[in-house]
């Protein structure tokens, strides 16, 4: 899912395989986020940190909202009391436990097609399906 991979291996990095935090591609802020990046940066690759870094200002605009501040005492008292339901990540809710942990991040599997990371595990996120057994070598280059 990283432009130097694809760069590096051309045909050879598709169908490879992780599972990882990822966007939602099904969601309709994920598709407008998306939209958006792509008109920005048309010769860039969208990716998870993308997803993160829009959830982070999800939050914290969320929190001064409900804080009616900005002040670090007043976002820190807001902070603990998230429940952001829609956003870009797989997963349920953003929602802070009393570590200030967000149990509700899922992973997702994708698949490279193309050079391009796809969604094929959750179902409910998928976005292609899952080829496995992958062809061989040869037969990607």
């Amino acid at each position: 899912y990283d432009e130097e991979f694809y760069k590096a291996l051309g045909g050879y990095a598709d169908y490879c395989i992780t599972n990882l935090p990822w966007i939602n591609p099904k969601t309709t802020m994920s598709q407008a986020l998306l939209k958006a990046f792509n008109k920005a940066y048309p010769n860039d690759l969208f990716e998870m940190n993308i997803g993160f870094t829009f959830e982070a200002i999800l939050i914290a605009a969320d929190a001064a909202k409900r804080a009616g501040s900005t002040e670090p005492k007043a976002l820190l008292e807001a902070l603990p009391t998230t429940n952001i339901t829609e956003h870009v990540m797989i997963g349920g809710p953003i929602v802070f436990d009393a570590k200030g942990q967000n149990g509700n991040t899922r992973s997702a599997t994708i698949q490279n097609f193309g050079s391009k990371p796809m969604v094929v595990f959750p179902a409910e996120a998928a976005e292609a399906k899952a080829v496995f057994p992958v062809p061989g070598w040869q037969q990607r280059g």
